[in-house]
């Protein structure tokens, strides 16, 4: 039973605000929203329900293990008897590494519909490691605005002192002093960017339909100043349309993919993304370095997601082709899935992810973002080897 004193404060960074939009729509394997909130009732009996859930993943677990690639195909379309393909010629440890990842995933995945302990306890922490001047930016409405625009300045100096013109030139005095004075204060909290924005949230949404289209205007020329769009920039621009101006996504349609297959392409350029994500700062066509130990490790890292779907015929896209219009178009295509394939995607994405052991602030951001776009939120994914 979830009984943690600061429950009822730090629920909004799991039901409202950034991923909230999206919990009404959740695979159907989970259960309604109101349940989820009944789970913080203290008269609800959550102790059943647990032992439930808990058999329910040891079985999937064993069902993983044992399952060959010879097994249905039908099994495939199905999250929790997705089997790990063993066709490769890796190492006992890569293959090791490689359950690990895959039991991780799963484990990520089945909470991702439920407000756990250790999520509450993981929220109580994140904002006690905030400095108290974010925190008190995040609950004032002008204060929370400068506070996102903050996230976006850039780290070149050039560019940021032609962003903070645009500040100064778009926003009321208030704001443009408040993101003065965040700047570095928000910049050293790199690994957070997400999570500031979610404690935002509830005071963004209390703009006006007016206000909300000034500021959206604003947050697009900010990221325009230096004529390029890198992911970070994109993927919180997007997390603020999905849960500020959900009607403004042009990801989400109704219009279902049976299943993977007929698109290898789109999938095959955001799984590259995430695999990047986990080595190169920046992905912005070929603006990283390049190294032989770094495309080793994506590439392997790439190769924990094909195990994950086992879909050989996907292939790593190339840096240099991977841009954010490229990027943006797979995941119009990718949203168009059903709930199920959609399952399987975030599988492997969390396989990419999990894959070195580590959690980078770019991969865990991305991957957040890529998960709203497909409508499948997740909560904040740390490293679990630490």
């Amino acid at each position: 039973k979830l009984s943690h004193p600061a429950a009822g404060e730090f629920s909004h960074m799991f039901f409202g605000q950034a991923v909230g939009f999206f919990f009404n729509n959740l695979f159907a394997t989970h259960p309604p929203l109101n349940e989820r909130i009944h789970r913080i009732d203290p008269n609800w009996q959550a102790e059943s329900v647990q032992r439930s859930a808990n058999n329910e993943a040891a079985a999937a677990r064993k069902r993983n293990q044992h399952a060959s690639p010879s097994d249905d195909p039908a099994a495939i379309s199905a999250f929790a008897e997705n089997p790990i393909a063993t066709g490769s010629a890796t190492s006992p440890a890569s293959q090791q590494a490689a359950a690990s990842s895959d039991y991780q995933a799963v484990d990520i995945l089945e909470s991702a519909g439920h407000i756990s302990r250790a999520q509450v306890e993981a929220a109580v922490n994140i904002k006690a490691a905030l400095p108290a001047d974010i925190l008190t930016a995040a609950h004032e409405p002008y204060a929370a605005r400068a506070l996102v625009c903050c996230l976006l300045l850039d780290r070149d100096q050039l560019i940021r002192d032609r962003q903070f013109a645009v500040l100064q030139a778009h926003c009321d005095k208030p704001t443009y002093q408040s993101a003065q004075y965040l700047y570095e204060q928000v910049r050293q909290q790199e690994r957070r960017h997400l999570e500031i924005l979610d404690l935002a949230m509830p005071a963004l949404k209390q703009m006006s339909e007016s206000q909300l289209i000034r500021f959206d205007h604003l947050i697009a020329a900010l990221i325009r100043v230096d004529n390029k769009i890198e992911l970070l920039e994109w993927s919180l621009y997007n997390v603020l349309l999905l849960s500020l101006r959900p009607s403004r996504v042009n990801v989400l349609s109704p219009k279902r993919t049976r299943n993977l297959l007929p698109m290898p392409s789109p999938l095959a350029c955001v799984l590259s993304v995430i695999a990047y994500a986990g080595v190169y700062e920046s992905l912005y066509e070929s603006s990283a370095p390049s190294s032989e130990r770094g495309e080793r490790a994506v590439l392997q890292s790439f190769e924990a997601a094909r195990r994950s779907l086992q879909l050989e015929q996907i292939q790593l896209v190339p840096r240099s082709r991977v841009t954010v219009g490229q990027f943006i178009a797979a995941l119009a295509q990718l949203a168009r899935t059903r709930p199920s394939g959609k399952q399987r995607i975030l599988k492997a994405l969390l396989a990419v992810t999990l894959h070195d052991r580590e959690v980078r602030p770019l991969e865990m951001q991305l991957l957040r973002a890529i998960a709203l776009s497909l409508n499948c939120p997740l909560p904040p994914v740390d490293s679990p080897y630490k």
